[in-house]
C-alpha cells in the first residue's frame, strides 16, 4: 500500500529527471523507457496488492455476515483516495 504509492511516487520523479536528461543530451531513451516500465510495474504492483486486500476484506464480511450496500460504498471510498 504505503511503500508502493512511495515506490510509484519516486518513480515518477526519476522519469521527470530522464526526461529532462534526454533533452539535456545526459540520458537516453533506454533510461527514461526503463523508468516508464518500472513505474507500469509498481502500478500493476499496487492495483494487484488493493485487489487482494479487497477480495480478503470481502471475505472477512461476508463470513460475518456483514456484507452490505454500506460497506461495499466504505471500500469503494477508501480503494479510490490517491
Amino acid at each position: 500500500g504505503t511503500a508502493q504509492r512511495r515506490t510509484i511516487d519516486a518513480l515518477q520523479v526519476v522519469i521527470e529527471s530522464a526526461t529532462r536528461g534526454l533533452s539535456a543530451g545526459i540520458a537516453t531513451r533506454q533510461d527514461e523507457d526503463q523508468a516508464n516500465l518500472q513505474l507500469l510495474n509498481a502500478s500493476r504492483d499496487l492495483g494487484r496488492a488493493n485487489a487482494r486486500a479487497l477480495a480478503a476484506w470481502s471475505r472477512l464480511m461476508a463470513s460475518l455476515g456483514a456484507l452490505n450496500e454500506a460497506n461495499l460504498s466504505e471500500a469503494e471510498a477508501a480503494i479510490s483516495k490517491p
